[in-house]
């Protein structure tokens, strides 16, 4: 009798922390990071429809999350991007469609919308359309900031924007839910 008890205790027990176990596996996962990538394109900027300047092509690079301890190189990011610049007031808008690829496999994918003003950078939004592996259904978005070494040119007396295919891409705030 007191070996059934016992038996009993211990079955509770392991059903009660297997049922802990199911919960913590099923949590949900709500995190911000700060994130930035140097990138480089495999394009120019060239001439456009009338009255405007047109960057159509692919900028690629590493993608760094800033930890407690600093940037930790956490895999790369990709992204088919066009940015029209008008010749006039030399505003932009860009758009572009990104894949954040960790160094385990997994990906990211995200879009980006942004408007700005040529020489100083283009702001908006990325929103997280859809992942794989271990990012499978993520969601999620936040603010970015794309600057391109176009804004040293004029300080530099470079003539030829088109020489320069590099920049920075700044994430303040991304937020990311996992299912």
């Amino acid at each position: 009798m007191r070996h059934t008890r016992l038996l009993c205790i211990a079955a509770g027990i392991l059903i009660s922390q297997a049922g802990a176990l199911s919960t913590l596996a099923a949590a949900k996962v709500d995190q911000t990071i700060r994130a930035f990538s140097v990138w480089h394109a495999d394009s120019k900027l060239g001439a456009g429809e009338a009255g405007t300047q047109v960057f159509d092509g692919t900028v690629n690079g590493p993608f760094y999350v800033d930890t407690e301890k600093g940037p930790v190189n956490s895999g790369t990011i990709s992204c088919k991007a066009r940015l029209t610049i008008k010749d006039a007031d030399k505003t932009q808008q860009g758009r572009a469609d990104c894949v954040i690829t960790a160094k385990d496999g997994a990906t990211v994918q995200g879009r980006i919308n942004c408007h700005g003003v040529f020489q100083v950078g283009c702001r908006g939004r990325i929103e997280l359309t859809d992942g794989t592996g271990r990012f499978q259904g993520i969601q999620g978005g936040g603010a970015v900031v794309i600057r391109s070494d176009f804004a040293d040119l004029q300080s530099q007396g470079t003539a030829n924007p088109a020489s320069l295919q590099s920049g920075l891409m700044y994430f303040p705030a991304m937020r990311y839910q996992l299912p």
